[in-house]
């Protein structure tokens, strides 16, 4: 297990201490978490970027992503999500990436290359499949595999 999976707080006389505080004492370096989120739309300040006209969806994902970003300094999030071509991007402090809406539909080869693009860029600890009604979530367990995912 990284070093980066594991919680490390500990109290002293006046409270808490983080982790970044605990390394410090400690002499040893903690690497950001990774976490890479496949969703089903795209989060609304990705289609601000993208120049997409903003739907009502997306919204309750954007506001667990920045709180998880606010609250968690020792994180890196990446979104996924499906979009008329492949491109990458920031966006605040996340990267996205968007993949075709019919990438389960193409040849497995082709499939594999887009997800191992992704996953050898980002490297990610954890991958959360944000719902199962689509077929992209199915298409990364398939052409990757289910090691690290969460549905």
């Amino acid at each position: 297990m990284h070093l980066s999976a594991i919680l490390i707080w500990t109290t002293i006389p006046d409270g808490w201490i983080s982790r970044q505080y605990y390394q410090h004492l400690h002499g040893y370096k903690i690497r950001l978490m990774k976490i890479l989120w496949i969703t089903n739309s795209l989060l609304p300040s990705i289609k601000d970027k993208l120049g997409i006209v903003k739907g009502a969806s997306g919204g309750w994902m954007e506001a667990l992503a920045n709180n998880l970003l606010k609250r968690h300094k020792d994180i890196e999030l990446a979104i996924v999500s499906t979009w008329s071509k492949s491109t990458k991007g920031e966006v605040g402090n996340m990267k996205f990436y968007t993949i075709p809406a019919n990438i389960y539909d193409r040849k497995e080869s082709e499939r594999k290359s887009i997800w191992n693009n992704i996953v050898n860029e980002f490297k990610p600890d954890v991958v959360h499949i944000h719902g199962t009604e689509f077929s992209h979530g199915l298409s990364y367990l398939k052409d990757v595999g289910g090691d690290n995912v969460i549905i």
